[in-house]
């Protein structure tokens, strides 16, 4: 019998054990944790992709997707301390997607750097995580958040309503989908991790 030829080129890959970050039970008893503390100190919980990159994915999505009511100022605007609700006359709002919202972080400061409110949704599959974004929006007065319970695997995500630009031709689907690392907490191969957003044409 010939033996299999075995090419030394090709490294090994090692499966990966699946990772507690995976399941519903860690980040519900993890949420369930932060909602308490933020009902009972404030505490608003961790940044899971660390304070430090917020300017950077704020001034990416900035540079990329303009907002319609990005302030004229150089200053960060993720450090503004309330949202601005009035657009610029002219331009179009732009619909954002965040995956994995968890406790809404993302959101609020795309909300207090002039994205339009009503235009922001957060989806986790962790009804604890939504719970939380939820309160925590209600308390710093942010208004009209798009927020639900969605696992990416195995849940729909329905685009959002578009109506016509200005140049008189349809939208559909999204204008940006963040995603924070839900494949890496997942430990998903790739051929098995399928997103069913629709694409923007």
């Amino acid at each position: 019998m010939q033996e299999a030829i075995h090419d030394q080129s090709v490294p090994e890959v090692e499966t990966l054990p699946p990772s507690k970050l995976g399941t519903h039970e860690f980040w519900d008893l993890t949420y369930g944790r932060e909602l308490e503390s933020f009902q009972d100190i404030g505490d608003e919980g961790e940044v899971w992709f660390g304070e430090d990159s917020s300017d950077e994915i704020l001034d990416w999505i900035a540079h990329h997707l303009p907002s319609p009511m990005t302030p004229t100022t150089k200053t960060s605007f993720s450090e503004l301390e309330s949202p601005i609700d009035r657009p610029l006359p002219g331009l179009e709002s732009q619909h954002i997607l965040d995956v994995g919202c968890g406790n809404g972080q993302l959101l609020f400061l795309l909300a207090q750097g002039g994205y339009s409110v009503n235009q922001l949704t957060g989806i986790d599959y962790s009804a604890g995580s939504i719970e939380l974004t939820s309160r925590i929006a209600q308390a710093k007065g942010i208004k009209g958040l798009r927020l639900q319970v969605k696992d990416i695997l195995r849940d729909t995500i329905e685009p959002p309503n578009r109506s016509m630009t200005r140049q008189g031709k349809e939208r559909d689907g999204w204008d940006l989908i963040t995603d924070k690392g839900v494949g890496i907490y997942t430990f998903l191969p790739l051929d098995r991790f399928h997103y069913s957003y629709p694409p923007t044409r």
